[in-house]
């Protein structure tokens, strides 16, 4: 009878050594016999971001049940150097800055808004004529013109009437 319970225990120890064996192998290969809720999760910076490139994370389930979710990172702001006036504006055309970026070496162009025209004084024409008169801008050929009556005297911008 003791050889025979020595047998039985021998048994009993080698089947559960195997069932151990397997369920680690098969957990391994991702198979198990219920749905994984995935209730202990890992995150891992696989890539970290830069200014030219996304980052990313990987999500793995700790019950080795083979789930990944990839979750992606902005990418991070350029860090510029001082802009450099390619063009500056004028009031017919804007002006165009360079700044290159410290990391990546990428070169981005900005526009600077164009200036508002800066008039000459108006034409004039003698107080007893009608015609017309004009204001030209100093550094184009943009031009204001009105209408001036018999008897309207232009001052500037102000107009008086006699």
């Amino acid at each position: 009878m003791e050889k025979r319970k020595r047998s039985l225990v021998f048994f009993v120890t080698v089947f559960l050594a195997i069932c151990i064996v397997a369920s680690s192998v098969i957990a391994d290969m991702g198979i198990t016999s219920y749905p994984c809720r995935h209730l202990r999760v890992r995150d891992t910076v696989m890539k970290h971001p830069t200014c030219s490139e996304y980052g990313e994370i990987y999500t793995t389930c700790d019950n080795r049940c083979g789930y990944l979710k990839i979750t992606y990172i902005d990418k991070l702001p350029h860090d510029l150097n001082l802009p450099v006036v390619i063009r500056q504006p004028t009031c017919s055309l804007s002006g165009l800055t360079e700044s290159t970026c410290r990391n990546c070496t990428e070169t981005l162009q900005f526009e600077l808004p164009m200036k508002e025209h800066e008039y000459d004084a108006w034409t004039t024409l003698p107080c007893h004529e009608e015609g017309e008169i004009y204001s030209q801008c100093l550094h184009c050929d943009a031009r204001k013109t009105a209408f001036k009556s018999v008897g309207q005297h232009v001052f500037g911008d102000e107009e008086y009437t006699t």
